[in-house]
């Protein structure tokens, strides 16, 4: 089963779950960026002494799975224009 789809991500939802069923290697991308996304929620509400250099870390990491995940996405989106055509 997918891991809870952000609402950044609502509006292409069923893509997401096409390919996480169908796709190894977006399926492992789309695990790590929800492990990122819930440790970046946790130092979020951190007050320890490195809560703040963690966050900057896990918004990094974030930042970069998201515009991975958004180009395979539009990879997929693309293809199937291209399958309709």
């Amino acid at each position: 089963m997918i891991p809870k789809i952000p609402e950044k991500f609502s509006n292409v939802r069923h893509i997401i779950e096409k390919l996480y069923k169908g796709d190894d290697t977006f399926r492992s991308v789309y695990k790590d960026y929800q492990t990122y996304l819930n440790a970046l929620q946790f130092w979020e509400q951190s007050s320890s002494d490195d809560a703040a250099a963690r966050r900057s870390e896990y918004t990094q990491l974030v930042g970069e799975l998201e515009e991975e995940l958004m180009q395979a996405l539009n990879k997929r989106l693309k293809d199937s224009l291209i399958s309709i055509s």
